[in-house]
């Protein structure tokens, strides 16, 4: 793999002002939508649909884990729910992993990810924005700051979503053994090989346990959790900074982290191939 430095944009520190942001937003969200059905979020509609159709070469070159022989442990329910993704991919479902206590970890191909959002209208946006200000008006400044940094950027997420063409992608599902447990959205290919796909779902005693996938040639990758205030919601905990370094086998990373979901999501990464040269530094979630 050749060597290349991804960093996302950090996410906001969590604080009192962020915290103030993130209601004003929501409330000012919430009022236009229940104001005008149109401004309500799109989602599309899939049908969770099945091929045996073969995946992209480009996909098979870059996970070791989809290139070994389909087993009887792969086989996985006929019932699970696939989030947004249609087309998956039965003859390419791998079971990557299995942890401590039964929980299986799952790669899901599917060859239609990442669908395109319905656009709202645009008076939706200005509404939004006005309906934030209003909601802003006695609030600290670095909070009404932070606030319309948010609906920027929600609107710039929505904006790309509308142009989006569909496309291959893989998603984790992580499996307990009575049922399902967790998993992560589609990630597309060329997303995946830039920065992973990670989910994290709650691992008792304020625990979380974290779960990735990365590419051919990164044989470790060593996380900086920031210092900082939870943002798991009504939560008053404070972190300091933690390091953590993890294995990866099969193309999955996997550890248990001190911290709820929420704050074990956000993290600094660097892989490392298998001689220990870094390979790339990623800041997720981007």
């Amino acid at each position: 793999m050749a060597r290349a430095d991804v960093a996302g944009a950090a996410a906001p520190p969590p604080g009192p002002n962020t915290r103030i942001a993130e209601r004003a937003l929501d409330s000012a969200l919430k009022a236009v939508a229940e104001g005008d059905r149109a401004c309500r979020a799109r989602v599309p509609r899939l049908q969770h649909t099945t091929t045996h159709d073969p995946i992209p070469q480009a996909m098979l070159a870059s996970f070791a884990v989809l290139r070994r022989p389909k087993e009887a442990q792969d086989e996985i329910a006929d019932d699970t729910g696939f989030p947004f993704a249609e087309k998956i991919a039965v003859d390419y479902v791998r079971r990557a992993l299995v942890l401590p206590g039964g929980i299986s970890v799952f790669v899901i191909p599917a060859l239609d990810a990442r669908p395109a959002i319905p656009k709202r209208p645009a008076v939706c946006g200005v509404r939004e924005r006005q309906a934030l200000e209003r909601r802003l008006r006695v609030k600290p400044v670095q909070a009404r700051r932070a606030a319309r940094r948010q609906l920027r950027h929600l609107h710039e997420i929505e904006r790309k979503a509308a142009r989006r063409t569909l496309e291959a992608g893989l998603f984790l599902l992580v499996s307990g053994p009575s049922g399902g447990f967790g998993g992560s959205g589609v990630t597309a290919l060329a997303d995946i090989r830039r920065i992973g796909t990670f989910v994290a779902s709650a691992a008792g005693r304020g625990s979380a346990l974290l779960v990735g996938l990365v590419p051919d040639g990164v044989a470790t990758v060593d996380f900086t959790f920031a210092a900082g205030h939870s943002r798991a919601p009504g939560s008053n905990r404070t972190y300091s900074t933690d390091r953590r370094s993890a294995a990866v086998g099969n193309n999955i990373v996997a550890l248990t982290v001190p911290r709820a979901p929420e704050d074990a999501i956000v993290n600094r990464q660097v892989w490392h191939a298998a001689d220990g040269t870094a390979v790339n530094t990623v800041r997720w979630p981007p």
